[in-house]
């Protein structure tokens, strides 16, 4: 960060900082202050420790004049995401990664990158099956294992309704 940007850690700002990063990371759009995102990306150690380079890579694809994937790409091949820190990991945290994984093939493709977008949604289908609605999570009940159940016939309805989406954007992105 540059230092005329640097600031003391803002832990009070987590939510703030967290709730901005999802609403820029929602759609593309090049109307936004390419200096104004640019800053917001070098705050990103202001407000966050633990998950800085996630929260750039997942910017930086959805940058408004000049997105790219290289950072998604180097935080998807560290060892901050092998199968075992994976294993570690809150739901909330694997479908942040899972959305990274999914934003990152879907710029590639863009920019006709197709050998890294492959590799992208083959690590998502490996790592994140049940995040992106390929297979149905379980539950442990004491060895006898069941698919999750719905409490309702609407987040049922629901939850197909998102796995069918999430399938059919995997199948667009998909070159092999």
């Amino acid at each position: 960060m540059p230092k005329e940007l640097a600031q003391p850690f803002l832990p009070g700002c987590y939510a703030g900082g967290m709730y901005l990063t999802r609403q820029l990371t929602q759609e593309a759009s090049h109307s936004r202050n390419p200096a104004l995102f640019d800053h917001f990306v070098a705050s990103v150690p202001a407000w966050t420790t633990s998950k800085v380079d996630l929260t750039k890579a997942r910017l930086l694809c959805y940058h408004p004049t000049n997105p790219t994937a290289g950072p998604a790409l180097t935080y998807l091949r560290s060892p901050k995401v092998s199968p075992e820190a994976i294993k570690a990991l809150s739901i909330k945290d694997r479908r942040q990664l899972a959305q990274l994984c999914l934003g990152t093939a879907s710029l590639l493709v863009a920019q006709e990158k197709y050998e890294d977008a492959t590799w992208t949604l083959e690590f998502a289908r490996d790592r994140f099956p049940e995040d992106l609605g390929l297979v149905r999570p379980v539950l442990s009940t004491g060895g006898n294992e069941r698919p999750e159940r719905r409490s309702s016939a609407k987040e049922a309805g629901l939850a197909e309704d998102e796995e069918l989406n999430n399938l059919r954007l995997l199948d667009g992105l998909s070159l092999g």
